[in-house]
This record gives structure tokens, sequence and C-alpha cells, in this order.
């Protein structure tokens, strides 16, 4: 009888100490955070105000490459976009190449996160090919009008046809967050 006095007492001493450290847990989790210091000063001083949180705007950008190759064999133009390195984009674009008959790829191009056009000079209503202009812009119009000067200018003539455009725009992470200053 006495074991069984001493065991349920000790039943009941289990969970009151288990109590006891839950409520010292909490105790402590309630502590509060170190004041903030500023210039050697603590928190709450004169010269110390406490800090402010501010809601910042952050953003990341992420960058995108493209590639144009060009297929002497044949006169045509291949592009690549959206790729997220260059020797993606340079690979995906030769690989392009080859698979759609090219037998004499070249890279010609590689850019980041912006638009490439190509522009063929035409005299007397017909395409030269070979008289290829290469050129970008941060937009696809841009590109466009900058390959135009380029062709006309490369190549004497005031018409020049356009045979690609080509964006690998990037692409922008935006996030806010309270910090302090």
């Amino acid at each position: 009888m006495r074991h069984k006095a001493i065991g349920m007492g000790v039943a009941l001493a289990v969970p009151l100490v288990g109590l006891a450290m839950l409520h010292h847990d909490l105790a402590d989790a309630q502590v509060p955070a170190p004041p903030f210091i500023c210039n050697g000063v603590r928190q709450g001083s004169p010269n110390c105000p406490p800090p402010t949180p501010v809601l910042k705007d952050f953003f990341k950008l992420n960058r995108s490459f493209g590639a144009l190759a060009y297929d002497d064999a044949k006169g045509n133009w291949f592009g690549s976009y959206q790729y997220p390195s260059k020797r993606a984009a340079q690979d995906g674009v030769m690989d392009n190449c080859a698979a759609n008959g090219g037998t004499a790829c070249r890279l010609m191009l590689s850019y980041t996160n912006q638009c490439a056009a190509v522009a063929r000079a035409v005299q007397d209503g017909r395409d030269v090919v070979g008289h290829d202009s290469v050129d970008t812009g941060s937009t696809q119009d841009e590109a466009v009008a900058n390959v135009r000067r380029s062709c006309q200018s490369d190549w004497g003539t005031q018409i020049c046809s356009i045979k690609l455009v080509n964006c690998s725009h990037h692409d922008v992470v935006k996030w806010s967050e309270w910090v302090y200053e």
C-alpha cells in the first residue's frame, strides 16, 4: 500500500512539474527584445527616438537572354529568346538553325533584356541576300527603327525589309516589406 501512495504522489507531481516548466518557457518567451542602439546611445534617450518602420518597395531584375544566328548557305536568320543564360540562348539558336535545315549556321549576336532586329537591303524591288544589318533597342519599335537606319547606312539604300524581330525582355519581381531606416 505504501508503494501505491508513493506512485500516486509521483503521478501527481509529474504534471505539476510539467506545468511549471511550461509556465517558465512562456515567461521566457515574453522577454522583450533588446533595445535598439543608435550612435552608442540606448533607445529612449533624448537623442535616440524609437525606430520607425517604413514600407519600402524592392525590385529584382531577372536577366533574360536571346541570340541570333545566320545560315550562310540559305541566307536565313534564326532567333532564340527568354533564356536564363547567354550560353543557353546561344546553344538554343544554333540548335534551332540546325533543326530547320541550316548547314552553315553562324552565331551573329547575343543580347540581354532587349530586342534585336535584322533588316535586309532591297534593290530593284528584291531582297539582296547577304546585305543584312543587325541592331538592338529597348523595345521592338526601337530595334526596328535602329536596324532600318543601320541597313540604309550600311548598304546605301533607302529601302530595307525587316527579316526578324526578336525580344528577350527581363522579368521584374517586386515586393514590399517593412524596414527600419
